[in-house]
């Protein structure tokens, strides 16, 4: 016999909220092409333009250690579709998504925070389906020159609210990442 429970059923809603179990977002300073793994594996979640420009910020220091995102990015065709994500699997346990967050740099504000909502929700649901944490650098306030505050709404609307956990990783002030090491900035 099939029990079917009622979609507007107190039950059915108490069981939709089960699977709302809020994560935190935490904030820490270091690399996020060098995840905190804690035993389980990641999605490293990046901004890439429409443009097919690669080749400058947070896409330096994923250069440094893996040349199949940027390979894989190369293959779309562009101007690539906003909210589009690729998933890249980079070693057993690291999983990098290229998300179309941008539009073309030489505009005055390329963030697309629509696009990034798209495909965070994305994100989401490789991260489920993985059991994945997501581990960001400060998306879209880059080179997307966007508001970090509204990405971080939408990273907790996305991810965080649908239990999700989330690190976003912070640069170490005064210091720089060149092919793959970090220097002193000079005063």
């Amino acid at each position: 016999m099939e029990s079917v429970i009622p979609p507007n059923s107190e039950f059915a809603h108490q069981l939709t909220s089960l699977h709302k179990v809020k994560a935190p977002i935490q904030t820490i300073t270091g690399d996020a092409t060098n995840p905190l793994l804690g035993g389980r594996p990641a999605i490293i979640a990046h901004s890439c333009n429409s443009a097919g420009h690669w080749g400058a910020g947070f896409v330096l220091s994923l250069n440094s250690r893996w040349k199949e995102p940027m390979e894989e990015y190369m293959k779309l065709t562009f101007p690539a579709e906003k909210g589009l994500v690729q998933f890249v699997e980079v070693s057993p346990s690291i999983m990098v998504a290229n998300i179309i967050g941008k539009g073309d740099p030489s505009e005055t504000i390329p963030v697309d925070y629509s696009a990034l909502r798209k495909g965070f929700a994305t994100v989401r649901q490789k991260a489920i389906e993985t059991g994945a944490g997501v581990h960001m650098p400060k998306v879209g306030s880059g080179l997307g020159r966007g508001d970090f505050e509204k990405v971080k709404q939408i990273v907790e609307e996305e991810l965080s609210e649908h239990g999700i956990d989330v690190t976003i990783y912070e640069r170490v002030p005064g210091y720089v990442k060149i092919q793959g090491s970090i220097y002193k900035r000079g005063n």
